[in-house]
């Protein structure tokens, strides 16, 4: 599959169920709300416990949303109990390979010869919650099985995630920059429209859940496409 299949799939797998699919990425809203208005005294919670928890929380409808794309595409409606339950049930494998993946790139980015191998790792490792949701992988193994799915298609790889970030995100971007007047304790936007903060905030968080499901059915469609092509190697006669 090249970059156009895998857009084009993630936007057929969402029209074919957009509701399903939204319901499933809504409690990410509350989190994105409360990134934002949750500002603590200590630097300690600010810059270390409230991410980690954060990124921890969002892995559940991340995950959530892979179970009920893959369901989707393989032609079984989407349900947001039963894609919930399989990501509580993967909790124990979920977190710690949350926390490596995240505490390793920090750790890396923070020191000028780690900022490559953190950049490379980040591409690498994208792909370990599908791995976890779909084939039932363990913490460490999780991120061992994306690497081994990315080897020598990291370009590849890099460019099609690097779109889909893009096409997810614009949406965001646009209404927190140009519509309004910026992100409360971000950068200032052109604010062709000056609602009150949290009008500001519900939207915007609105608009993020609501172009989730895109980019995990993308992201998913992609990790599928990378493990047929790895099985095909396999199989190819030398």
């Amino acid at each position: 599959m090249n970059l156009t299949d895998i857009l084009k799939g993630a936007f057929e797998v969402y029209r074919r169920n957009p509701w399903a699919l939204f319901l499933v990425a809504a409690p990410a809203i509350p989190l994105t709300v409360a990134g934002i208005l949750v500002t603590p005294d200590s630097w300690v919670l600010t810059v270390v416990i409230l991410p980690i928890a954060l990124m921890v929380l969002y892995a559940v409808p991340a995950a959530a949303l892979i179970r009920a794309v893959a369901d989707a595409l393989d032609g079984t409606a989407p349900d947001f109990w039963k894609s919930y339950a399989a990501a509580f049930s993967r909790l124990s494998r979920i977190v710690p390979a949350v926390l490596r993946w995240w505490i390793t790139l920090q750790v890396l980015s923070i020191i000028v010869i780690g900022a490559p191998l953190a950049f490379y790792l980040l591409t690498r490792w994208f792909f370990f919650q599908q791995a976890i949701v779909l084939e039932d992988a363990r913490a460490g193994a999780s991120l061992k099985r994306s690497g081994d799915l990315v080897a020598g298609s990291w370009w590849r790889v890099f460019g099609i995630t690097l779109v889909i970030m893009i096409i997810s995100a614009a949406p965001t971007v646009f209404v927190s920059f140009v519509l309004f007047p910026g992100p409360p304790g971000g950068f200032d936007g052109v604010g062709v429209l000056s609602p009150p903060a949290g009008v500001s905030i519900a939207v915007t968080s609105l608009i993020g859940a609501l172009m989730m499901p895109f980019a995990v059915s993308a992201e998913t469609i992609l990790f599928f496409d990378l493990r047929g092509r790895r099985a095909a190697a396999a199989v190819a006669p030398a």
